[in-house]
C-alpha cells in the first residue's frame, strides 16, 4: 500500500523549503510510525510505503493529525504506459459506481515534461479507455462525483481517486514554542490547536486556587493536555500553578470590579516568568474580544501592559463563539471542556466587572497588593505532568 501525502503553503517558503519539508517528514514519521527509509520525498510530494504489518486506520489518522498536509490518498504506482494507468483508473472508477457515483473526470498532472503527450491528452486517452469500460458512468468535467487523478513522472505514473482532508498549515516544530494559557474552558484548547498548527510547540500552564477549584478541574485540564498532545509529535509540559493566596490577596485588597482583571495580569506575569526559564518563545491565550468583560480592548490592554516584554499571541481575537466551538468540536476537546469545573476567573468573577478599565487605576489597585514574591513562589512551587500523543511521559528537563 502506498500513501501520497500533499502540501501547499510549504512550497511557498523558498530559500527555506527544505527545513520545512523535513521537518514534516519528522513529523510524519512520528506521528504514523512509520520508519524513514520507508518515506519516499519527491517534490511537492511525501509518500508512505506500508508494510503488511502496518495498521492502514493508525497510519490515517496520524496523518490527519499532522500539520502541514493538506490531504493523502491511497496512490498506485505503475510503469509509465498509459494502458496500465486506465486499467487503474477503470477499477477504481467501477469501486465508485458500487459507491454511488454517477459521473467522472480525469485530471492529470505532467511532472515530466519530457513526457511526448500534454496532460490534456492524457486525461483524453486514460478518460476514453474508462468511459468504454465503464459506460454507466458519464463524463462530467465540471461537478464529476469523482475526480481519477493521473501524475506521470519519469519513471513511473501514479493514479488515485478520492483523498482524506488533513489540517493543513506548518509543520509543528517550525515557529519555535510558546506557553499556552489553559484555562479548561471552551476557548484556551482552541487557541493552542490554532498555535499547533501554525507550526509551534506548545507547553501548557494552569491556574488553579484550592479548595475552590478541585481535583476534577485538575483532571479535566490533564484530558485537554492529552488530547491536544494528539496533534503533536512533540511531548507537551502542562504546569498546574497554585494561585488561592494571590487570590485572596486580591479579593481583600482590591477593587470587586477590578479583580479579573488584577487576577489576569498576575496570571500573565507567573506566565511570562515560566516562559522565560523554558525560554520559550510566545505566551498563547483564548481572548476573543468582547466575548466577556476581560476581554474589552481596554481590559486587554491593562493585561498586555503586565508583560510589556512578552510576546502575546491571541489566535481567537477575531473568532464568535459559534466558529470557536465547532472548531471545539472537531479538534475533540468540546466535550471535555464543557464539563461542568469551573477555572479561577469562573469562581472569582464580581457582578459587576469594569469593562473599560483604566490602566492607571488598576496599576494603582496592583501597587499596594505585593503580588510579585507571592507570584514568584507560585511559579517556583509548580507542579508539572507531560504528556506524548495522548499518553503521560516523563518530564524531561
Amino acid at each position: 500500500m502506498l500513501i501520497q501525502v500533499r502540501y501547499d503553503e510549504i512550497s511557498l517558503k523558498g530559500g527555506r523549503r527544505n527545513y520545512y519539508e523535513s521537518m514534516l517528514v519528522q513529523n510524519l514519521v512520528h506521528q504514523t510510525g512509520i520508519p524513514l527509509e520507508r518515506v519516499r520525498r519527491v517534490r511537492g510530494r511525501i509518500r508512505l510505503v506500508l508494510s503488511e504489518s502496518d495498521d492502514p486506520e493508525t497510519v490515517w489518522d496520524g496523518i490527519r493529525r499532522t500539520f502541514g498536509v493538506v490531504d493523502a490518498a491511497e496512490v498506485r504506482e505503475v510503469p509509465v504506459d498509459l494502458d496500465e494507468a486506465a486499467r487503474v483508473g477503470i477499477d477504481m472508477a467501477r469501486e465508485s459506481y458500487a459507491r454511488g457515483s454517477r459521473s467522472f473526470k480525469v485530471e492529470t498532472k505532467r511532472r515530466d515534461k519530457t513526457y511526448p503527450m500534454t496532460s490534456l491528452q492524457v486525461s483524453l486517452d486514460v478518460g476514453e479507455k474508462i468511459g468504454a469500460a465503464v459506460p454507466e458512468l458519464d463524463v462530467d468535467v465540471h461537478t464529476p462525483d469523482v475526480v481519477i487523478r493521473v501524475e506521470v513522472e519519469r519513471n513511473s505514473i501514479f493514479v488515485w481517486g478520492s483523498s482524506r482532508p488533513a489540517p493543513r498549515g506548518l509543520p509543528t516544530g517550525t515557529s519555535g514554542r510558546g506557553l499556552v494559557l489553559l484555562s479548561g474552558g471552551i476557548d484556551s484548547p482552541v487557541a493552542a490547536w490554532l498555535m499547533l498548527k501554525r507550526g509551534m510547540e506548545l507547553d501548557a500552564v494552569h491556574f488553579h486556587a484550592p479548595p475552590g477549584t478541585g481535583p476534577k478541574a485538575k483532571a479535566k485540564v490533564a484530558t485537554l493536555a492529552r488530547l491536544l498532545s494528539r496533534w503533536t509529535p512533540r511531548h507537551v509540559r502542562l504546569y498546574y500553578v497554585k494561585t488561592s493566596e494571590i487570590q485572596d490577596a486580591i479579593a481583600t485588597g482590591a477593587p470587586e470590579r477590578l479583580r479579573i482583571v488584577l487576577l489576569r495580569r498576575s496570571f500573565y506575569r507567573i506566565a511570562f516568568q515560566l516562559a522565560a526559564w523554558k525560554r520559550l518563545r510566545a505566551l498563547i491565550g483564548g481572548e476573543a474580544l468582547g466575548q466577556v468583560a476581560s476581554q474589552t480592548p481596554e481590559n486587554l490592554r491593562c493585561t498586555q501592559a503586565a508583560v510589556p516584554l512578552a510576546l502575546c499571541l491571541h489566535p481567537l481575537i477575531a473568532y464568535d463563539k459559534i466558529e470557536i466551538t465547532r472548531l471545539a468540536e472537531k479538534i475533540g476537546t468540546y466535550e471535555t471542556s464543557i464539563q461542568p469545573h469551573l477555572d479561577c476567573c469562573s469562581l472569582f468573577a464580581p457582578k459587576g466587572p469594569e469593562t473599560a478599565a483604566r490602566l492607571e487605576d488598576v496599576e494603582e489597585a496592583e501597587a499596594s497588593l505585593d503580588l510579585g514574591p507571592m507570584e514568584l513562589v507560585a511559579a517556583e512551587s509548580r507542579e508539572a505532568v507531560a504528556y506524548l500523543r495522548g499518553e503521560e511521559v516523563p518530564i524531561k528537563r
